[in-house]
């Protein structure tokens, strides 16, 4: 019995690591469209992220068997976020700005 509730914890933070992952990237995405809109509408697609992370949550407990909120679930949902924003973020970043001084050149 206790087994099987361990091997739930670890799938449990598997999958809101990449919870975590993809609310980083929802984040990202959603950074893009906030950059160009006006502040009620930045406001509007923060809240809109905070339900969407809320509902990769949810989704994520329940298709791992838990059906309530533990620590290991935070610490998994945490630990997908900072590696989104430790390594994925800062790739694409780097990806970006690359893009941009290329441009930049081919301009001048």
């Amino acid at each position: 019995m206790i087994f099987r509730e361990t091997a739930a914890q670890g799938r449990g933070f598997l999958m809101l690591l990449c919870a975590g992952l993809l609310a980083g990237g929802l984040y990202d995405g959603m950074g893009l469209l906030r950059r160009r809109a006006p502040v009620w509408l930045g406001a509007f697609m923060d809240a809109l992220w905070g339900v969407l992370a809320s509902g990769l949550c949810v989704i994520a407990l329940a298709a791992s068997g838990e059906h309530r909120a533990r620590l290991y679930a935070a610490l998994g949902l945490l630990c997908g976020g900072g590696i989104y924003w430790a390594g994925i973020h800062s790739l694409f970043c780097d990806i970006g700005n690359a893009i941009k001084k290329r441009r930049s050149k081919s301009d001048a």
